[in-house]
Parts: C-alpha cells; sequence; structure tokens
C-alpha cells in the first residue's frame, strides 16, 4: 500500500472515530457535545465543518453524498403535500367588493400629495413616503 493511501484510510477512521464520540456526548453529556460543536467551527464563521447525521436506523452518515441524500429525504417527507380533498368538496365563493364610497383620484389631490409627505419617515396605513433623493 502507498503512503498517501495509509493516510486517507487512517484519516478516515480517526473521523469516524470522532464522529461517532461526537453523536454520542450529546446524549449523555451535552456539555461536552457542545463545547465539541464550538471546536469545529472556524473562528467568525456561521458555517459548520461537521457533516454527520444519522439514518432512519440510527446508523452513522459521514460520507458527503449520503448525508446529502438523507436531507434530501428528510425535506421531501417534511414538504411532502398529499392532495386529500376531493374536488366535489370544495366549494368556490365569489366576493364582490363595491367601491361606492370611493371617487376617482383627481389631478388637485395628485398634485398636493407629495407636499403632505414627510422626508424620510416611514408612511402609516394606506399612506406613502418619500426617500432622500
Amino acid at each position: 500500500m502507498r503512503a498517501k493511501e495509509s493516510v486517507k484510510i487512517r484519516k478516515n477512521e480517526i473521523i469516524e472515530r470522532y464522529d461517532k464520540r461526537f453523536s454520542d456526548n450529546f446524549r449523555t453529556n451535552q456539555k461536552l457535545f457542545w463545547h465539541m460543536v464550538k471546536k469545529t467551527l472556524p473562528e467568525n464563521s456561521e458555517t459548520s465543518r461537521i457533516h454527520v447525521i444519522r439514518d432512519n436506523d440510527g446508523q452513522l452518515l459521514n460520507k458527503e453524498n449520503n448525508v446529502k441524500e438523507r436531507w434530501k429525504n428528510y425535506f421531501e417527507s417534511v414538504f411532502a403535500c398529499e392532495d386529500t380533498v376531493a374536488d366535489s368538496d370544495v366549494t368556490a365563493t365569489e366576493y364582490i367588493i363595491e367601491d361606492t364610497n370611493e371617487s376617482e383620484i383627481t389631478m388637485n389631490e395628485i398634485i398636493k400629495a407629495p407636499t403632505r409627505m414627510k422626508v424620510g419617515k416611514a408612511a402609516g396605513y394606506g399612506e406613502s413616503f418619500v426617500r432622500d433623493a
């Protein structure tokens, strides 16, 4: 066996042993678990270098493709939507909104509107605002 292959095998063994220790510590010692999580995070980073997850049978998955497949299956199951409503059970109701109180916008209102707006202020309900140009 070449040196490169034996180093790769040894690294994988160490990673697998670390992953198992990491997973077991979550159940038995949560303080140690979170300490290990902090150690695996690079400084000033919001992403983790932990690429381990358990499958449905509780087996540890640490290969990138297996982990991605597990997450894919998980989200597919979470967001799976089965149409259980039959079309005959659905009734549509039309709502007609009559705008009897509203009149058309006049040219005078259009001209006066910008003068009433306050620069840099948030608009209230149904109002508008102007940003600094």
